[in-house]
C-alpha cells in the first residue's frame, strides 16, 4: 500500500512538473499587450456592475446557474453579476490540494469555494464527492504519512510527498510570475480576485505543507 502511494506521488510530481513546462509556453505564444488590451476585457465577466437580462426572473437564473449573483432589476428584468474565468476554476488543482492536504487560509479557501460554483456540474460534484469521502474518515496523503511516520513506517514517503508538494508550489510560483507579467497595470484578476494577495497566500499554504524529515 505504502509503495503504491509512493509511486503515485512520484507520478503526480512528474505531472505537475510537466504542467509547469507547458505553462512556460504562455509567454512565448501570448503577446502581453494584446492580452491586456484585447482579450482581458472579454475575460472580465460582468463584475461588479453586472448585466441586465430582460424578461428573466431571478428564480429562472438561480435554476440555470445557482452560483450567479442575481437580483430583480425593475420587475421585468434581472441584474446578473458574474466573474470571469480564472485558474481557480481548475478542478484538477483543487483536487490536488485536497489530496495532498493543502489547507488554505480564509482568502484562498473562500476564493476556491466560490470558484467551485462556476465549474461544470460533473466537475463540481467530483470535488464534493471527494470531500465527502474525506469527511467520512478517509485521510489525506499528508495525514497518512504523518501517522505512518509516528510508527517509523514512512520510509521514503516523506521525500516523495515533499517532492510532490514542492512541484505544486513551483507550479503556483511560476503561475504567479507569469500573471505578474500580464497584469502589471491592475490589482484585479479575471476572476475579480485581488490576485497578488491571493497567489501569495496559496503559495504560502502550499509551501507550509512540506514535512520536516524528522517526520520520517
Amino acid at each position: 500500500r505504502l509503495k503504491s502511494l509512493e509511486q503515485l506521488l512520484n507520478e503526480l510530481t512528474e505531472v505537475l512538473s510537466a504542467l509547469r513546462t507547458i505553462f512556460g509556453c504562455v509567454a512565448k505564444s501570448v503577446d502581453r499587450r494584446i492580452f491586456y488590451d484585447v482579450y482581458r476585457p472579454i475575460l472580465d465577466g460582468f463584475h461588479p456592475y453586472g448585466i441586465v437580462l430582460q424578461g428573466v426572473s431571478p428564480e429562472e437564473v438561480a435554476q440555470l446557474a445557482p452560483f450567479l449573483d442575481a437580483v430583480e432589476s425593475d420587475g421585468t428584468s434581472t441584474r446578473v453579476r458574474s466573474k470571469g474565468p480564472s485558474a481557480g476554476q481548475s478542478t484538477m488543482i483543487i483536487l490536488f490540494d485536497i489530496f495532498l492536504g493543502v489547507a488554505h487560509n480564509k482568502l484562498g479557501a473562500d476564493f476556491q469555494e466560490e470558484m467551485i460554483g462556476y465549474m461544470p456540474a460533473p466537475h463540481r460534484q467530483m470535488i464534493l464527492d471527494y470531500r465527502e469521502k474525506l469527511h467520512g474518515g478517509v485521510n489525506t496523503v499528508r495525514d497518512l504519512i504523518l501517522t505512518c511516520s509516528a510508527r517509523n513506517e514512512a520510509s521514503t514517503l516523506v521525500s516523495a510527498y515533499n517532492r510532490c508538494v514542492s512541484a505544486l508550489f513551483e507550479l503556483r510560483r511560476f503561475h504567479s510570475a507569469t500573471v505578474t507579467g500580464y497584469l502589471t497595470n491592475t490589482n484585479t484578476g479575471t476572476g475579480a480576485s485581488t490576485w497578488r494577495q491571493l497567489l501569495q497566500s496559496t503559495m504560502h499554504s502550499t509551501e507550509s505543507c512540506i514535512l520536516s524529515h524528522q517526520s520520517g
